[in-house]
């Protein structure tokens, strides 16, 4: 492919990447009423119920100490709570009542956005980019924790074959 096809496909993926986000962020900040790492820490509790905050730090992509007042705001916000942890020395976190409406409403502000974008698209050209979009993704995780970050807003009931899985699991990293 010439350097001009190239250029224009990176600075088409490139911005459609920043609409998409721009977009996911808007939307999954208003349907959670937090912002984008309390959004996304709240569909990640609903998908790992019981894991302690050190398994929520590379999802969220935040520093330990930045993970434990995120935490902490979730709890005094009544949408997360915390118990014993499988050993008896740590802290498992599970959300309330409260906090899996506030999931459901993310990861459904989310896949209305996502859907949102694809609808002038036929089934053709949804197929196409689904193949390519596959190939993409299936670069980006050196491990399973990249692969957690990457999928923390996914939808994993829906994500049959996820290409991100079968790449960390590819590398050696079980799930």
């Amino acid at each position: 492919m010439n350097e001009s096809v190239i250029g224009r496909m990176t600075n088409l993926l490139g911005a459609a990447s920043l609409a998409l986000a721009d977009a996911q962020r808007a939307a999954v900040e208003g349907a959670s009423g937090e912002g984008a790492a309390a959004a996304a820490a709240l569909v990640a509790l609903d998908k790992y119920p019981g894991e302690t905050v050190r398994f929520f730090v590379p999802i969220l992509g935040l520093t330990q100490s930045g993970t434990f007042r995120l935490i902490d705001r979730l709890v005094d916000d009544g949408l997360v709570r915390r118990a014993p942890g499988r050993d008896g020395r740590t802290v498992a976190l599970d959300l309330t009542a409260a906090g899996r409406r506030a999931a459901t409403r993310v990861a459904r502000a989310r896949a209305q956005t996502m859907a949102d974008a694809l609808a002038g698209l036929d089934g053709d050209e949804l197929a196409a980019l689904e193949r390519s979009l596959e190939q993409i993704l299936a670069r980006f995780p050196a491990n399973r924790d990249d692969a957690r970050h990457l999928c923390r807003l996914c939808d994993i009931e829906v994500c049959e074959g996820c290409p991100v899985d079968a790449a960390a699991t590819a590398a050696g990293f079980p799930r």
